[in-house]
């Protein structure tokens, strides 16, 4: 059933395991369409499953897949929230939310508190601030904290990037 989806073995195989994990609602929720082929009217915040894969051109089991992870998260949900408040495309938001869940344990801390409470952080990496980030390279906050969080675990070649004006 899955291969018809285009999928190769390996992205079968985590895509069965995935699905294995499905909290019981979305366990159900698959079920349902599995058996009818119907797609559910379903949302998770401000994202529409209907919409989001016709959009994105997504099959009905990677956007189970997705749903299922931002309903189970909070976190996740927070964040992808934020990042469509913050007129990121929505194509965007799960590569971008997988980035920041990896983020270096002080850029995490700096970017919950800025999550959170919208405080802007006081933070020097490789000389780089994230005040310089926004107004010089006129990056986006999340930019600005991804690129700082690059700073740390790869500086050479992040500060070779930023000499170069790419992000």
């Amino acid at each position: 059933m899955i291969h018809e989806f285009g999928f190769s073995e390996n992205e079968a195989n985590l895509s069965i395991e995935k699905i294995q994990n499905f909290s019981e609602e979305y366990q159900l929720f698959f079920m349902n369409w599995f058996l009818s082929r119907t797609i559910p009217s379903l949302k998770v915040g401000s994202f529409d499953f209907e919409e989001y894969m016709q959009e994105f051109d997504k099959n009905p089991i990677e956007v189970f897949i997705l749903f299922n992870w931002m309903a189970s998260n909070e976190e996740v949900l927070k964040i992808a929230e934020k990042l469509i408040q913050l007129n990121y495309q929505k194509n965007m938001v799960e590569r971008t939310v997988k980035k920041i869940l990896r983020f270096e344990s002080e850029t995490k801390a700096l970017f919950d508190d800025w999550l959170e409470y919208g405080n802007e952080p006081e933070i020097t990496v490789e000389n780089y601030t994230y005040r310089m980030l926004i107004d010089t390279f006129e990056m986006k906050p999340i930019g600005a904290f991804i690129t700082l969080n690059w700073l740390i675990i790869e500086p050479e070649t992040a500060k070779a990037a930023l000499a170069k004006g790419k992000r």
